[in-house]
């Protein structure tokens, strides 16, 4: 039998709070709305934009920002200041280094859809294997003999601790990474790889009966191997499976925002059966592509039209507001 349970499964929150996640003030005035909680990410993107225009406008260099970004949330959290501005700081070296690969990086044609699919699989054992240790906090404890964890948290202030100085680690294969899927000519790219690539191996091989999971050390092992391979038959069908990754790519965005409320909405209905639940599960798959299509596809394009700029004159003061790069 199916149950459906809506009535007496929704959360009830207060005016502050659906304010402040309308307006994108979450994690400073109150949290996220637990059954949309991927929109946590909306504050953090808007205090970036905010932070951007006077960057872009003075034409700051993206370097020093980089630097001190680092130094200021570290100099932050030494000084128990606010723990949200070291996070709010740590994510937004990663927009720098985004800044200067645009600055200082030509784009080459040539790209390896085999590379791109290994970048896939290094993303998510590397958390296991690189992050979630803590290795840059051990030593900055070795040097300023302080912690520089945050404190124990749970749904109501987790995000504002989102991003670490440990997640700092994932910085060159961010650059690396990018780099791949924006054509940008590097040198000694692959050499560059090699070294980011020891040190999970070593890792692996230190710690072969730890806890890490073995789909992901395999996802590991498969993207390195994928990497360096250039082997036709690899090649042609990594490029095939990137086609699929554009077309999923086109609706990235709306699939992150409305995948967790439909699972909810889909959770309210009980399923008693193996086939109903497979059933189940593929009527929210076709729902959350369909929307998320609908979203991207039809609604956005409507939404742009009606705030585009049309005058050259307007375009023109955009450019003087923004760097060119980045707009390209």
């Amino acid at each position: 039998t199916i149950r459906f349970k809506l009535l007496d499964a929704i959360n009830h929150y207060s005016v502050l709070t659906i304010i402040s996640n309308l307006t994108f003030t979450q994690n400073i005035f109150s949290k996220p709305i637990f059954e949309c909680s991927p929109i946590w990410s909306f504050n953090y993107e808007v205090v970036y934009y905010l932070i951007f225009i006077p960057v872009s406008y003075f034409r700051v260099n993206p370097v020093i920002a980089f630097l001190g970004s680092i130094l200021i949330a570290i100099l932050n959290f030494y000084l128990n200041g606010p723990a949200i501005i070291s996070s709010y700081l740590f994510g937004f070296s990663f927009w720098m280094v985004g800044l200067m690969m645009a600055r200082y990086f030509k784009s080459d044609k040539s790209i390896s859809p085999n590379k791109l699919i290994a970048c896939f699989l290094f993303a998510w054992p590397l958390e296991q294997l690189l992050v979630y240790r803590g290795y840059i906090n051990k030593f900055l404890i070795g040097v300023l003999h302080k912690s520089f964890a945050y404190p124990a948290s749970n749904f109501d202030n987790y995000f504002k601790y989102m991003i670490t100085v440990d997640n700092l680690i994932y910085l060159g294969y961010c650059f690396l990474i990018i780099a791949l899927f924006a054509s940008l000519k590097i040198k000694y790219r692959d050499l560059i790889w090699m070294v980011l690539l020891t040190l999970p191996v070593i890792l692996i091989l230190r710690n072969l009966h730890s806890e890490l999971k073995y789909v992901q050390l395999s996802c590991y092992v498969i993207g390195v191997i994928l990497y360096f391979t250039k082997y036709k038959p690899v090649y042609s069908a990594s490029a095939k499976i990137i086609k699929i990754f554009i077309v999923l790519g086109g609706l990235s965005y709306a699939l992150y925002i409305i995948h967790l409320p439909f699972f909810f909405l889909f959770n309210y209905f009980d399923v008693s059966t193996p086939g109903l639940y497979i059933l189940k599960i593929l009527i929210y798959l076709f729902t959350v592509l369909s929307v998320s299509y609908l979203l991207e596809k039809k609604l956005q394009p409507i939404f742009k039209s009606w705030f585009h700029v049309n005058s050259k004159s307007n375009k023109s003061d955009l450019i003087t507001v923004f760097d060119k790069d980045v707009i390209k």
